[in-house]
């Protein structure tokens, strides 16, 4: 019972008719939005919807739209068993077993869900007192094993609807007296074991803290006068070979609290026993959090909750475009989609709806602006996307960049630089060398495309698309060279390992055709340096002494001109470029690379080889 569409009109923040949000496949949602943009609008109306199955209270016209009073509200809900789900005035299509199940299970947590836990009202000595949050949030579904299988929320109403009955004989007393006392040991009961599942989440986020419900009085039924008191639990914070802690929100800061009633929310809606589709709602509980944490949350979603239906909300760029990346991989992968929510005006009636559009990665969203012919706005995301490559896998592989007061002051290359002197330690020589290529061809890409202002001039349209393009191609080749390297691939000095020739070669055509012209010429001219070096040794080459001859002197002697005819010469010199990897990259020709991996690896590289093999000979 998955979702597959949801249509909302008049209804909260949504004024007239016009959101309807398609979910084919019942995929998990991401949704960004500024504050004002309809986020909450969103999730509460999911959150009445569901509710009104379960409570016959929950009128849609308490909700009507504000600045549409005249139009009837509707919210319509298609799953994959049934095309539509209608609420309105006169239909109440959720009033349905599958969706009071739906409702049960459901997991809507917002950030004011969170900070019940640690405003809670409290006694005199400080301690936050939990019972109302664990009956009606945390264990309200959970259920007693007793007959009928009541859960606490309903056991508990029922019993103070007992309280309320005009006459008791004894049998009533004593009945009601039994009834209570089987609530507090089924409650007492829950209670442990959800703390003993929250710990061991805790545990994710920091191994020395866990956390324990201490029932400090149990609920009581007296006749004279006629009352039921409520129990009282309060919460411990439990810290190994040191105190605990009652007054926790006095004693930890807002990232610690925050993870605290993450885990008890999480480790309550991972043991409900309610069968069937789930459904989890998170808006923005993870503010508090920082980053490293918010990673932990995520990692505890995806195992707890694989088979549920997600959808989170933020408003958050930075950490909206972290989970796009983060949920194409594992076992989420290709089960999302991601919107952006916006106010939008309608010429006609004046409303402001809300409405929403598709949200790719930074590159596909260039990719777009791309095909649009919008040119400077793809550029701009292009940049974007390689200041985001470089920020991420500088974090992951803890390279050193420079320390700025305002971080916003940091440039590419303060992270390019540090990243170059890094690829030195690769081991794999034919890595570094790759590496090398890349970088320079960023550094090209980076001036004449990725400079947001560099496309004032729209007359050479057609040059600008292609170099668009090519922008974008080589921040995401960048990315997918960096992406599988680990510390494991890097020394802890310069290795002074070399490739062989004809990898460098093989090399340099891997680039041409990715059309990499920059990084190809890097791996052409560390071809011929490394060819020139090898092959001016093993032929015992006569030269003037020099403490460290130039790869130009080397060149000039391993291929002499003079001993080339006028014609021959003139072939050779447009050569001379490709060997060098000094061409400009904007004219390369590749019947021009062809000839010069060719003079190097079908001649001279076979006469090296005859020459090491004779050296070879005792």
């Amino acid at each position: 019972m998955r979702i597959t569409g949801i249509e909302i009109a008049n209804y909260r923040g949504f004024a007239g008719d016009s959101f309807k949000l398609s979910l084919e496949k019942g995929e998990n949602l991401l949704v960004y939005g500024e504050n004002g943009a309809g986020k909450s609008s969103f999730f509460n109306s999911l959150k009445d919807f569901l509710h009104a199955a379960t409570s016959k209270n929950v009128n849609i016209e308490q909700r009507r739209n504000r600045d549409n009073p005249t139009a009837a509200p509707a919210i319509r809900i298609s799953t994959v068993s049934n095309p539509a789900t209608e609420w309105t005035a006169v239909a109440r299509g959720q009033d349905a077993d599958n969706w009071r199940a739906l409702d049960d299970g459901k997991g809507f947590l917002d950030y004011r869900q969170l900070l019940r836990f640690y405003n809670a009202p409290q006694d005199s000595s400080g301690r936050i007192e939990l019972f109302d949050l664990l009956l009606k949030g945390m264990l309200a579904n959970h259920r007693m094993e007793v007959s009928g299988t009541p859960t606490f929320l309903s056991e508990w109403r029922a019993i103070k609807h007992r309280r309320d009955y005009y006459f008791y004989g004894d049998s009533e007393r004593q009945e009601l007296k039994q009834r209570v006392a089987r609530f507090n040991t089924a409650f007492k009961d829950a209670a442990v074991k959800l703390a003993t599942r929250a710990s061991e989440l805790l545990h994710e986020f920091d191994p020395n803290i866990g956390i324990a419900f201490i029932p400090e009085k149990d609920a009581d039924f007296t006749w004279y006068p006629k009352h039921v008191s409520d129990p009282e639990y309060f919460a411990e914070i439990t810290r190994p070979q040191m105190a605990s802690v009652t007054n926790y929100h006095e004693m930890f800061n807002e990232a610690r609290l925050s993870a605290m009633a993450v885990c008890l929310f999480f480790a309550a809606l991972e043991t409900c026993p309610i069968t069937g589709p789930r459904l989890m709602m998170l808006d923005d509980v993870l503010i508090g959090l920082d980053m490293g944490n918010r990673r932990i949350v995520m990692n505890l979603v995806q195992r707890l909750f694989r088979d549920w239906q997600i959808i989170i909300l933020t408003y958050h760029k930075a950490w909206f475009e972290i989970l796009k990346a983060r949920v194409k991989v594992g076992a989420w992968g290709g089960h999302w989609r991601s919107v952006v929510l916006r106010p939008e005006k309608c010429n006609k009636t004046g409303l402001v709806a809300i409405a929403y559009a598709d949200s790719g990665t930074a590159l596909e969203t260039a990719d777009l602006c791309l095909a649009r012919r919008d040119h400077k706005a793809a550029a701009v995301y292009a940049r974007t996307a390689l200041e985001s490559v470089l920020h991420k896998h500088a974090d992951r592989l803890h390279l050193s960049v420079q320390f700025k007061k305002n971080r916003l002051d940091l440039d590419t290359d303060d992270f390019l630089n540090p990243f170059e002197k890094r690829f030195e330690h690769l081991t794999d020589p034919l890595k570094r060398t790759q590496a090398e290529g890349l970088v320079a061809e960023l550094r090209f890409v980076r001036r004449a495309v990725l400079n947001a202002f560099a496309h004032a001039d729209e007359i050479s349209e057609d040059e600008i698309a292609g170099e668009v393009d090519h922008g974008i191609k080589v921040v995401r080749d960048f990315e997918a060279f960096l992406a599988p390297l680990q510390k494991a691939d890097f020394s802890k000095i310069i290795s002074d390992a070399k490739p062989a020739v004809p990898q460098l070669l093989a090399q340099a055509r891997q680039h041409a055709a990715a059309g990499n012209h920059k990084a190809a010429g890097v791996s052409l001219a560390h071809a011929t340096a490394l060819f020139v070096t090898e092959y001016a040794e093993a032929i015992g080459l006569m030269l003037p002494f020099k403490r460290n001859p130039s790869i130009g002197d080397l060149f000039k002697i391993v291929f002499p001109e003079d001993a080339m005819d006028a014609a021959e010469q003139r072939a050779f010199r447009r050569l001379i470029p490709y060997f060098l990897g000094s061409y400009k990259p904007k004219k390369f020709d590749p019947a021009l690379m062809d000839e010069t991996i060719r003079l190097i690896l079908h001649t001279c590289y076979g006469q090296l080889l005859h020459a090491l093999a004779k050296r070879a000979l005792p």
